[in-house]
């Protein structure tokens, strides 16, 4: 009951940031009652997917694509304090910048769920040191995880048919 009631309050949140005026792409960040930062990041701004940043963790949960960043994600501006990601199974993409310059980023949790992994997505997450890659992702896009000079260890599916250079 209290997940649903969060969620509740990160969408409607997110929603009365957005009513009455041109949709954003990445609306505002809110802060919720128990202190932690969340906003939408669903495509073209919906509220299919939503992220939390609470305790140094950041989430993204739903169902569907993550909206695609033309140089900044949402949550952007708290990077430095992000050291976790953890993306829950329903959410299909990680987009282009999604994680760009969040250099404390020492671990992320990708679900099966994930088919695409968007250029720039890891860019500079200097402190990254394994991922491994769902069997499902098909096509990871160029830089993807460029700069993640720390990365010893990653793990990748057969399915993975398109890996371009510096990817």
């Amino acid at each position: 009951m209290k997940h649903k009631l969060k969620r509740a309050l990160c969408i409607a949140a997110g929603l009365a940031l957005t009513a009455g005026s041109v949709p954003q792409l990445f609306p505002e960040y809110v802060l919720t009652a128990d202190a932690a930062i969340c906003g939408l990041c669903g495509k073209h701004g919906s509220a299919d997917l939503i992220w939390k940043l609470e305790d140094g963790v950041l989430t993204i949960e739903g169902e569907g694509d993550m909206a695609q960043a033309a140089s900044e994600a949402p949550w952007y501006e708290y990077r430095a304090e992000i050291r976790r990601v953890v993306i829950k199974e329903g959410v299909k993409s990680i987009e282009r910048n999604a994680f760009n310059g969040c250099s404390a980023i020492t671990e992320v949790t990708i679900p099966d769920s994930v088919t695409l992994i968007g250029t720039n997505a890891f860019y500079g997450c200097s402190a990254l040191t394994e991922v491994s890659i769902p069997a499902r992702v098909d096509t990871i896009y160029s830089n993807a995880f460029n700069g993640c000079s720390s990365l010893k260890k990653v793990t990748i599916p057969e399915g993975v048919t398109d890996i371009p250079v510096g990817a």
